[in-house]
C-alpha cells in the first residue's frame, strides 16, 4: 500500500496536504472556542461529565492544546507526539459524545464555537470525529515509518583543538 509506505509513495504532496488541512482544522476549532470561552465552557457542562474546577480547566485547556498542537502540525514539528496528543484528543471526544448519546441529551457540540449552533447529531458527530481518527491514525503510520536521519556514532571533535601551540 503506497500511501502507508513513504519509500514507495509517489505522492508525498498528500500526506502533506493532509497534514496541513488537520492543522488548520485543529486551529481553526481551537480559535472559535477561544473567542468565547464562556459559551465553551457552557458546552463542558452541558455534557454532565465533569463541573465545577475541573470543567473549567477542559474549557480552557482544551482549545489552546488545539491551536498549540495545530500550529506544531502546520510546521510540521515534533508530528508523531503532536498526531498522538491530537488521536488521544479525538478519542476523548468521541467517548465524551457517546456518553451524552447515552444520556439522551439534547446539546450542541460546540466543536465550532458559534458555529456549532444547533442540536447535535449524534451519528454524524460520531462518524465525523471516527473519521478525523482515521486521518490521524494513517498520518501518524506514515510518520512513524518514515526514514530518520541518523548521526554517526561516537562523533568527537577533532584532536587539533586540544593539541598546545
Amino acid at each position: 500500500m503506497p500511501l502507508l509506505n513513504p519509500r514507495k509513495s509517489r505522492k508525498p504532496w498528500l500526506t502533506a496536504s493532509l497534514r496541513i488541512l488537520l492543522a488548520l482544522f485543529f486551529i481553526v476549532s481551537g480559535l472559535l472556542k477561544v473567542v468565547d470561552l464562556p459559551r465553551f465552557f457552557q458546552v463542558v457542562l452541558n455534557f454532565d461529565v465533569v463541573d465545577g474546577p475541573p470543567a473549567e480547566w477542559i474549557a480552557i485547556v482544551v482549545p489552546t492544546a488545539e491551536i498549540i498542537l495545530g500550529a506544531l502540525l502546520l510546521f510540521n514539528l515534533m508530528s508523531a507526539a503532536v498526531l498522538s496528543m491530537l488521536g488521544s484528543m479525538m478519542i476523548a471526544f468521541t467517548v465524551a459524545i457517546g456518553m451524552a448519546w447515552s444520556k439522551g441529551l439534547n446539546i450542541t457540540c460546540g466543536c465550532f464555537g458559534k458555529l456549532s449552533e444547533g442540536p447535535m447529531d449524534y451519528p454524524l458527530r460520531v462518524t465525523a470525529n471516527s473519521g478525523l481518527i482515521l486521518v490521524i491514525g494513517v498520518l501518524l503510520v506514515i510518520n512513524l515509518k518514515r526514514p530518520r536521519y541518523q548521526r554517526k556514532p561516537g562523533y568527537t571533535l577533532p584532536k587539533r583543538l586540544f593539541e598546545e601551540k
